[in-house]
């Protein structure tokens, strides 16, 4: 019971960030991130942040670093620029 309580209150990791503006450099940061989970996010809120000035090709490849079901959300968020 105790290490449940000592669990819960324990912080939670902060999610990575993709720290540039560059669609190349977004790639090789997206790698380097070796949780799926923290990956996705941080790529997701990148496609989020830069969709209206990205190119296809260059989203398509950040949203395939990205597993299922994240990937289709990733690839929605990039054809969706239209609707901001």
């Amino acid at each position: 019971m105790l290490l449940l309580v000592l669990a819960c209150q324990s912080q939670p990791s902060a999610v990575p960030r993709i720290e540039t503006d560059d669609p190349t450099r977004a790639l090789e940061q997206a790698e380097a991130i070796e949780d799926p989970i923290a990956r996705g996010a941080a790529v997701n809120g990148w496609i989020r942040e830069h969709k209206s000035t990205l190119h296809t090709d260059d989203g398509l490849a950040l949203c395939a670093l990205l597993q299922q079901p994240e990937e289709g959300v990733c690839r929605r968020n990039l054809q969706s620029a239209h609707l901001e």
